[in-house]
């Protein structure tokens, strides 16, 4: 305690008043002195990260050492302006490419419109022919082998001429003329 004689000296304690900020523990300035020091790391890779034309700075290591990969002499040579607008105007188209092969080999995707899209379907419009049932498929299908078959032998009659064809191997003939 601090002994005074005179009678009109007074102080006020600033760390045990009411209105006081609360003092942190011991264990609370550790953390918090270990969180800046993880902080200032941080910041120090984050600077690495941002700022990669700055030079390294050296340190007491001597055994520590390092290669430039890209001013080698084994080194790719370095692409001028036009060659890296030209390689992201191919790759753009490259991508566009790709989205349009993909609407092709995938047609059951749904079609994703803008604002701007108008179409029109054209099966199911009042103008539209009917669609034909499976009977009348499985009719036509039949209408169309036969007429493919009295085709061919309306040729044969048509150019008697022509050489007679086989597909196998094991068929013979013998020329009575």
């Amino acid at each position: 305690p601090v002994e005074s004689g005179d009678g009109t000296e007074f102080g006020r304690n600033y760390f045990s008043r009411a209105s006081a900020v609360e003092q942190e523990s011991e264990e609370d300035m550790e953390a918090r002195e270990e969180i800046l020091a993880d902080m200032a790391e941080l910041k120090k890779y984050a600077s690495w990260h941002l700022h990669p034309e700055q030079p390294v700075g050296h340190t007491s290591d001597g055994t520590e050492f390092g290669r430039n990969f890209f001013g080698r002499a084994s080194a790719e040579d370095a692409q001028t302006k036009e060659e890296t607008e030209e390689r992201a105007r191919i790759l753009e188209e490259a991508a566009e490419l790709k989205k349009f092969a993909s609407y092709h080999l995938h047609p059951e995707r749904p079609v994703e419109p803008t604002a701007a899209t108008c179409a029109r379907n054209y099966f199911t419009r009042a103008s539209a022919e009917e669609y034909d049932d499976f009977d009348d498929m499985l009719e036509r299908e039949k209408i169309m082998e036969e007429t493919a078959a009295l085709k061919q032998l309306a040729s044969w009659h048509l150019h008697p001429e022509k050489p007679v064809e086989s597909g196998d191997g094991t068929e013979f003939g013998r020329n009575y003329f």
